[in-house]
């Protein structure tokens, strides 16, 4: 079973306590959630992708769609998420042949810095030290 955790460390960064608002701490969880948990192969817009472990690829208009927001707030969130280093973002434009300018779709990968921090299992008999220092959701 997978689970997402959280580093109790997480709590104390300064960035953490002032510099992300509400909203912008559930929308990296919810990016979290959405990241793959493994390398796989997706096909996105037309085009096939090979995303590693804590990657995601999207529109941010999707993501507007999904977390009931608007695309300014998700750009908004992306940007302050990879100021502080949380994520990584690339937005490209979709290179399919053929289509217009005016229709191409910027896409946006997404790369959870740090994956390996936040999810995987752990099962209480790998230490109780261990598991107080993490918040389980």
């Amino acid at each position: 079973m997978e689970y997402i955790r959280i580093p109790t460390k997480l709590f104390s960064l300064p960035e953490w306590r002032s510099g992300l608002s509400y909203e912008t701490k559930i929308f990296f969880f919810e990016l979290i959630s959405m990241a793959t948990y493994q390398s796989c192969e997706i096909s996105f817009m037309g085009e096939k992708f090979q995303l590693k472990s804590g990657q995601l690829i999207t529109t941010q208009r999707y993501l507007a769609r999904v977390l009931k927001t608007t695309d300014t707030k998700v750009r908004r969130h992306l940007d302050k998420l990879h100021l502080f280093g949380l994520i990584k973002v690339e937005v490209t434009q979709n290179s399919r042949s053929g289509v217009t300018q005016r229709y191409k779709k910027r896409r946006t990968l997404v790369t959870i810095c740090n994956r390996h921090l936040y999810t995987g299992s752990l099962a209480p008999e790998e230490g109780e030290d261990l598991l107080k220092s993490w918040i389980w959701i």
